[in-house]
């Protein structure tokens, strides 16, 4: 495991996706040679167990060792950010990368998941060159939160938003409907 990159880092996402981030851990720490997969998985484990203070510590490990994130780490990253409640350090890596749609609906997500609506519609009304697919994700994450945290008044955008986008979508129907519950 040691001298095999491979094995080591396949065992590093086997214990993280089990929940094991002690033997994850462990397993990370006794790789001779660390390449960004690696680090990914460990990454992607903690952002799943929510432990955001612990990707943070690991982004300044790659840092130190040279490692620059890529596309699937900085997801892994805003996601555990997300998780963990972390709005600033998300919103922070967001402005220092070319986003992508992929990062669009991470960072839309981690804005509903922190109340921070108005900012959600913000940035979502502001997205040019997004397929009416996407557009229609992005609203969804968005009138859903609004039903999480009861705010009618930006869940009548997100849900007008959505019917200019498909007025047969009933998951939109479903999730405004929910919101006066």
């Amino acid at each position: 495991m040691e001298e095999s990159l491979t094995v080591g880092t396949s065992l590093v996402d086997f214990y993280c996706k089990c929940g094991s981030m002690v033997d994850a851990r462990l397993v990370f720490d006794k790789i001779f040679a660390k390449e960004l997969a690696a680090w990914t998985a460990l990454v992607e484990g903690y952002g799943r167990q929510g432990s955001s203070k612990l990707v943070m510590e690991l982004l300044c490990g790659m840092e130190e060792e040279g490692f620059r994130l890529d596309a699937k780490t900085l997801a892994s990253v805003i996601t555990a950010c997300s998780h963990g409640g972390e709005l600033e350090a998300a919103r922070k890596l967001f402005a220092e990368v070319i986003p992508s749609q992929d990062y669009f609906v991470r960072l839309v997500d981690l804005l509903g998941r922190a109340n921070e609506l108005n900012a959600a519609v913000d940035m979502v009304s502001s997205v040019e060159s997004v397929s009416n697919v996407k557009l229609v994700v992005l609203w969804r994450i968005i009138l859903d939160a609004c039903r999480r945290w009861k705010n009618l008044e930006v869940g009548k955008v997100a849900f007008k938003r959505l019917m200019d986008l498909d007025e047969f979508d009933s998951a939109a129907y479903v999730l405004f409907a929910s919101s006066y519950d």
